[in-house]
């Protein structure tokens, strides 16, 4: 059985956490909370932070599908300049590693458009590995969406 949730938060930077708890409360049955709040957490944050969802009135949609054996978030922000993206920084550089940790979490991620700008989805399937264990390969990808 799949089921969906869908919630649209103010693009302030304390909707980051609105967010987490807002998945987190809908994927407790599937042992995947941990790796969904950190994946939402980076796509509002990045909604807050680099679209015009972060400006004076703005707003994101966080959207949740869970299924058995997976889960999907979308993020759907209001429009930017520029299209996110995994960035290879150098050690000494500040930021701008988070989509570098959605695409460890995630089977897959990708980026889309739809009426009012930006989609940022993130795919992710099974039970993570117990703590202290090194999570197994994913193959994850970006998968750019038309």
């Amino acid at each position: 059985m799949t089921t969906i949730a869908e919630q649209r938060f103010p693009g302030v930077p304390e909707s980051a956490a609105a967010a987490r708890r807002f998945v987190a409360g809908r994927v407790t049955e599937t042992g995947l909370a941990h790796v969904a709040a950190l994946v939402v957490d980076e796509l509002a944050c990045n909604a807050i932070r680099h679209s015009r969802s972060g400006w004076p009135g703005g707003t994101f949609t966080v959207c949740v599908e869970v299924a058995e054996a997976w889960l999907r978030i979308d993020v759907a922000d209001q429009g930017g300049a520029g299209t996110p993206r995994v960035r290879q920084l150098s050690l000494d550089t500040d930021g701008g590693r988070g989509l570098s940790i959605v695409d460890a979490l995630a089977a897959e991620w990708g980026v889309g458009s739809h009426r009012r700008g930006l989609l940022v989805w993130a795919r992710c399937d099974g039970t993570p590995a117990p703590c202290g264990q090194p999570p197994a390969p994913t193959g994850a990808q970006v998968a750019v969406a038309p």
